[in-house]
């Protein structure tokens, strides 16, 4: 059996977050925690998407902000100019990079858009991603510290239409445990770069990834965070 006796259900990953039924079904069909859904309607998970899911779900500080903010937020912390953000909001996205912890950040920003997992159907190989995918996550951050590996996978943001879109024209399946991670572009602006930002690449790797993928996302962010005070401290 592909999946094993690994998966749960969501009645079991409601008692994990402390959540009710209901509401882990919510999650699931709305793809904040990466799932599947039988014919008969149950659906089942992981304990590592629940884990992912944690990560970003305590409530208090940090809760999401909205896509063009939290877009912005991470623009600013990389260093580069969000420049569709009225005054007033950037002063307030300043001060939450200003106090909010690593984990504060990939809880604020982690409402942007969502993650999509896929596996590439038999038969298919050698798929060149080309220029269709801005790069995100581990396959983009070894320059931030990130061992290196076999990253022969994608995990980016599709250029044109959707990741469902994406994933169709290279025959790609959707699969929770699958290592091609997928997100629809929702940028306020066009961004030609061949990879996202480090701020943006940091916190994907970190919503995504497993124990060192969020470890190293952490750290980076952290290592963001005390350049842009530097930064800051000369103007």
């Amino acid at each position: 059996m592909k999946y094993g006796n690994r998966e749960l259900t969501a009645h079991e990953a409601a008692k994990v977050l402390e959540i009710s039924e209901r509401h882990a079904e919510a999650l699931l069909k709305d793809r904040l925690i990466a799932g599947r859904q039988l014919r008969s309607g149950v659906w089942l998970t992981s304990k590592a998407s629940v884990e992912r899911y944690r990560a970003t779900a305590q409530s208090g500080r940090g809760r999401a902000l909205s896509a063009s903010t939290a877009w912005g937020l991470l623009w600013e912390l990389s260093g580069r100019r969000p420049s569709w953000l009225p005054s007033s909001t950037l002063a307030r996205v300043r001060r939450q990079i200003e106090t909010f912890s690593p984990e504060e950040i990939v809880r604020a920003t982690s409402g942007r858009t969502r993650a999509r997992f896929y596996t590439i159907s038999r038969g298919t190989s050698d798929i060149s991603w080309g220029n269709s995918l801005v790069r995100t996550g581990r396959p983009a951050a070894r320059h931030l510290g990130v061992r290196a590996g076999n990253f022969n996978y994608a995990s980016g943001y599709v250029r044109d239409g959707t990741s469902a879109d994406f994933a169709r024209r290279h025959a790609m399946s959707e699969d929770y445990e699958g290592r091609n991670v997928l997100f629809d572009n929702t940028l306020p602006i066009t961004y030609p770069g061949a990879a996202m930002p480090d701020a943006v690449v940091a916190v994907d790797m970190t919503l995504t990834g497993g124990e060192y993928e969020r470890e190293r996302g952490l750290l980076a962010l952290a290592m963001l965070q005390r350049k842009w005070m530097e930064a800051r401290q000369k103007i």
